[in-house]
């Protein structure tokens, strides 16, 4: 029912928290087909695991518990961000 943080970091590693109900009791979640790792979870509420490095919006975000599958909720990647403009000197030619 919901998934935090959602955007999340390009790089992975930050525990990502997927709520919501009939979860199983040895769930497993990808990311656009990429395992996320370290599950720990409350027994059919709760899911916490280890986002997989990625990018991209609107990625489908699967949990699987004994044969059974979730529908896909979305997942985003956090966008990139600039922090500066380059100043372009002119040609002195």
């Amino acid at each position: 029912t919901a998934l935090s943080p959602n955007p999340g970091s390009t790089n992975g590693s930050v525990s990502l928290v997927v709520n919501g109900t009939n979860l199983g009791f040895t769930p497993t979640v990808t990311v656009d087909g990429k395992d996320c790792t370290n599950p720990t979870w409350i027994p059919h509420l709760r899911i916490t695991c280890l986002l997989p490095a990625g990018q991209g919006a609107n990625l489908p975000v699967i949990v699987s518990a004994l044969g059974q599958t979730s529908p896909i909720f979305n997942f985003s990647y956090s966008r990139p961000s600039i922090n500066g403009v380059p100043t372009i000197q002119p040609s002195t030619a």
